[in-house]
């Protein structure tokens, strides 16, 4: 994670307000959830330690089980959610959130404070940068013959997509916006994609 993008985490302070600690109510959870349109609740300790997450969906599990409104929520608390470090890029962490299908990641220290929260819609949303980006895609592939004679390097697939997807996606995460593609051996083909 850049400085830059450290910075935006620790300065915007709407993650603290989903800071909760053990023992309040289901009530006082869904207040917390309306207001502050997150869609996640972290629950830490007397000490600012992460214990766990509650989310609309144990919230809603809660209630279906029986729980009350008064009830307290330490019982659906999940305590072991996804966290990273804080030097994970916001890139890294938006493919976990893809991979894992969850939409908040909480950032943590070595002693597991917190120190802020990766959120799948700010960074699919994330600041358009307006410079171009320019990716050399027309270089013959020698290196992976004979997987480049009929097919360009940019458009060998890995996981199913060509490598010049995965490129523009990544860039595209990152706030990138206009993409200048140069391309020479086969390059029809990544034309025509």
């Amino acid at each position: 994670m850049t400085k830059k993008n450290i910075a935006s985490n620790l300065l915007d302070d709407r993650w603290r307000k989903t800071l909760l600690s053990l023992g309040v109510t289901l009530r006082q959870v869904i207040h917390n959830l309306n207001a502050t349109n997150l869609q996640i609740v972290l629950v830490v300790g007397n000490d600012g330690v992460l214990v766990g997450t509650v989310t609309d969906g144990d919230v809603r599990r809660g209630l279906l089980s029986g729980m009350g409104m008064d009830s307290s929520i330490d019982e659906i608390v999940f305590r072991e959610p996804f966290v990273l470090p804080p030097d994970v890029s916001r890139a890294i962490a938006l493919q976990l959130m893809k991979v894992n299908q969850i939409s908040a990641i909480p950032i943590i220290d070595g002693a597991r404070r917190v120190l802020g929260l990766h959120l799948l819609k700010e960074i699919l949303t994330s600041s358009k940068r307006p410079n171009q980006m320019v990716i050399m895609a027309g270089g013959q592939g020698s290196r992976l013959q004979p997987h480049t004679r009929t097919c360009p390097k940019p458009m060998l697939r890995v996981h199913g997509k060509p490598i010049l997807e995965h490129i523009i996606e990544r860039a595209k995460a990152e706030g990138f916006q206009y993409f200048v593609l140069a391309v020479e051996y086969l390059g029809h083909m990544i034309q025509d994609y």
